[in-house]
């Protein structure tokens, strides 16, 4: 009965018709395999869910094997995570209940009700680790040196004889996350921290290295300035010297060029692009490694300007006898973490502002009450006294981010009334969280300057995650907002910062959400601003 009503179906649609008429044999065999794939959908996404009601359900595809490997939604997903995981929400009746997706043969969870992340970042059967592991290896350090540094120390066997190194005793893995706390949380270091970047950026925006490179006409405007490159040249170039000393750009003066090609192409990493398909990538990834390399093989007395965080983690993998190489790819992870989102963020920042004259006279107004000299920042009063500032960058991280966490299932886990299965993996994607309409409203796929100055506690709603939680909270959240407003005070307070041409010639910007990123993301390529800039 089904294989005859799938075959008047076929013979009805003119070009299958006419080849079902012609070739009996190709009409059985097209019918049989439509027999079949209907019936397969039909058991995997409607009779299997009803026998498994706490299992979250699975977003159907149309494709079951493909060489013996479940491809599910992964060509997909790969093009436009972001609209995969909008139509599986809608597909679902915007329930927000967990729900899975296949990628490449992989089982992955999808989190997007606030609830539910809360109870998986508060989980210990939904781990991290396992995935950083695996992904520290992906990006190139031996295998060797990865297991060390994950490696629990043996009970009773300190691994430091120094009782102030580690005293938990912990893995170096873990051990880090507590240096970059050290480092990056609200404390002594972090005030240095902050003065180095408020020293390093005053230098980068100063009028004459601005100038460089860029004509200037007669009346002191520096003409024609892509704002993405002045934000990739200021912020990333600021942040190495920060972190990691002047020397690393001496040895590679185009470090945030060839950072910036890496990350742009990232995804591909994500997803184990063959190298056929990723020389960009790999290309840019290898100029990154080999800088650092060759930075780690000079001695310790020429490499001036690190910080603690820096110093201490070298230490580390001293320790452990790494070679210069994996110590360097070590670094590299660092140096992307600490620039994958500041830049952008700065760029989406200054494209609101041009774009809208009214926010920019009250951001302008706003932080020139707070600095009494031009190149006096008070971090703390300009943290404290721009409340305007604060929510407008609010609402950039929510409407950019579009990272994602990930975890594994180590064991039964029930989330909500779903129970997760060991071997799968956990997202919670950033950007579904930050558009959900119950929390942000009916406008919440529209950009709103004002948002979190109108309702200051969404900035304090679990679904607003542009840092993460759980163990995996993002410690740089403070440094990167400070950043951020340093970037930003200095340019309005020193300079008059306008689009060329009038008002409206020069399109928005595009929102490049379709891959994942390590946090916020940027434009959509060849959509770019061009700036002048005017001494105050």
């Amino acid at each position: 009965m089904i294989i005859e009503t799938i075959q008047s179906f076929l013979q009805r649609v003119p070009l299958v018709g006419g080849m079902l008429q012609l070739n009996s044999t190709w009409s059985l065999v097209v019918v049989t395999l439509a027999g079949l794939l209907l019936l397969w959908r039909f058991w995997a996404f409607t009779v299997r869910p009803a026998l498994k009601p706490d299992e979250p359900p699975e977003l159907p595809y149309w494709i079951p094997v493909l060489v013996s490997f479940r491809l599910g939604q992964a060509i997909e997903y790969v093009r436009d995570c972001h609209g995969v995981l909008t139509r599986a929400r809608k597909h679902f009746g915007n329930t927000l209940e967990p729900y899975s997706i296949f990628l490449g043969g992989q089982k992955v969870y999808i989190l997007t009700a606030p609830h539910d992340v809360s109870l998986a970042y508060k989980s210990p059967t939904l781990s991290y680790d396992s995935f950083n592991l695996d992904f520290t290896i992906l990006y190139g350090v031996t295998p060797t040196s990865v297991h060390k540094v994950f490696a629990e120390p043996s009970k009773g066997a300190p691994r430091h004889s120094d009782p102030e190194r580690n005293p938990q005793n912990k893995s170096v893995a873990h051990w880090s996350e507590e240096l970059y706390r050290q480092q990056l949380h609200p404390g002594e270091r972090l005030d240095v921290l902050a003065q180095n970047f408020v020293i390093c950026l005053r230098d980068s925006v100063d009028w004459n290295r601005l100038a460089r490179g860029h004509s200037t006409a007669s009346d002191g405007v520096i003409q024609d300035v892509s704002l993405l490159k002045l934000c990739k040249d200021v912020i990333i170039d600021g942040a190495t010297r920060v972190f990691f000393g002047e020397r690393i750009l001496q040895i590679e003066p185009d470090l945030a060029e060839a950072f910036c090609q890496f990350d742009n192409h990232s995804y591909m990493l994500m997803y184990k692009y063959p190298s056929l398909f990723a020389n960009v990538m790999f290309g840019a990834k290898k100029r990154v490694n080999d800088a650092f390399t060759r930075y780690f093989e000079l001695p310790k007395e020429q490499r001036q300007g690190e910080t603690w965080l820096a110093t201490m983690e070298e230490r580390e993998f001293r320790d452990l006898n790494f070679g210069n190489q994996d110590i360097a790819k070590f670094f590299s992870l660092m140096h992307w973490v600490v620039n994958a989102n500041t830049y952008k963020l700065c760029f989406w920042l200054f494209a609101h502002l041009l774009h809208d004259p009214a926010l920019y006279a009250a951001i302008k107004e706003e932080i020139d009450r707070t600095i009494t000299d031009k190149d006096d920042i008070d971090l703390a009063r300009l943290t404290k006294a721009c409340p305007r500032l604060e929510a407008f960058l609010n609402e950039i991280l929510r409407f950019t981010v579009s990272s994602q966490s990930t975890r594994r299932v180590d064991s039964p886990t029930v989330i909500g009334s779903k129970t997760l299965q060991p071997g799968a993996f956990v997202f919670i994607p950033y950007r579904q969280l930050h558009f959900n309409e119950d929390v942000f409203g009916a406008d919440a796929h529209e950009f709103k300057s004002d948002r979190f100055l109108q309702n200051p506690e969404l900035g304090k709603h679990p679904s607003f995650r542009p840092f993460g939680g759980g163990t995996t909270y993002c410690p740089g959240r403070f440094v990167a907002r400070q950043e951020v407003c340093i970037f930003v005070a200095l340019m309005l307070h020193k300079y008059d910062v306008a689009l060329v041409g009038a008002m409206g010639e020069q399109s928005f910007p595009r929102v490049n959400d379709r891959n994942p990123a390590l946090g916020a993301v940027g434009p959509v390529p060849g959509d770019d601003l061009r700036i002048k800039i005017r001494r105050r």
